[in-house]
């Protein structure tokens, strides 16, 4: 029965109004790592650029943010275009906890309210893929009964937001300062901040560790900036003069 009942909507899906949605990504096009150790799947946003729900669509089987380190060793599934990232920058991902750990620094997750104004021919699956939630998310938000909305409704949406924490004590703060004053030999100044100039594969993870910034001071500098769109040539803020 249930193969009858999807042979049928595959067939007839038309007449009931299904319209086929095409995926972000197809099979061919993901590969499987292992890893060595654990990770936080969190942590792969800021690094990998591959944001959460993207990772948790392609490895459904992790409910938490912590992927263990196991015998035989977790698999990850990936896009084959993020591979040599992950292998250039595996190391740095088993050492983002600790290091954070090493500095008393951590975040926090935040929700923000965002109001979202109901476009013309705009359904909830539409308005849930632009923010990347689910549409039942935005019904419980919204207090809705059904999917049947208005163009000009408002509706709210709760994003997640990345909050760093630090709690340094003294000499930590005195360590950092002597760091961020000898990293200058790279950067160009423009008004009140010192400039890095990204080469190819580069991010601000990979910068932060190339010249011994604290990586939550760097993100701090460039909260402005998507992490998905940056691009060799790009002038990120390193500190400030």
């Amino acid at each position: 029965p249930n193969f009858y009942a999807m042979l049928y909507m595959m067939t007839y899906y038309d007449s009931h109004q299904i319209i086929p949605k095409e995926p972000k990504v197809y099979y061919h096009e993901i590969d499987t790592v292992c890893l060595k150790q654990s990770i936080r799947i969190s942590h792969i946003d800021s690094i990998l650029q591959v944001s959460a729900d993207d990772f948790k669509k392609l490895n459904p089987q992790y409910k938490t943010d912590i992927i263990p380190e196991t015998d035989p060793a977790q698999c990850i599934a990936l896009p084959i275009e993020k591979l040599n990232a992950f292998f250039d920058l595996e190391d740095s991902l088993y050492r983002y906890q600790k290091y954070l750990e090493s500095v008393n620094q951590n975040y926090v997750i935040l929700e923000k309210k965002k109001t979202h104004t109901v476009d013309t021919s705009q359904t909830l699956a539409d308005i849930a893929a632009i923010y990347q939630v689910t549409p039942q998310a935005l019904r419980d938000w919204n207090n809705l009964r059904n999917a049947t909305i208005y163009p000009g409704q408002k509706l709210v949406v709760m994003l997640e937001e990345k909050r760093f924490v630090q709690s340094f004590d003294q000499a930590n703060v005195s360590s950092i300062s002597k760091k961020t004053a000898t990293q200058t030999s790279t950067s160009t100044s423009s008004g009140s901040y010192k400039y890095y100039t990204l080469k190819s594969g580069e991010n601000l993870w990979s910068v932060s560790q190339k010249l011994g910034i604290p990586f939550a001071d760097i993100q701090a500098l460039n909260k402005d900036l998507n992490p998905k769109r940056m691009k060799p040539g790009q002038k990120i803020k390193i500190g400030r003069i």
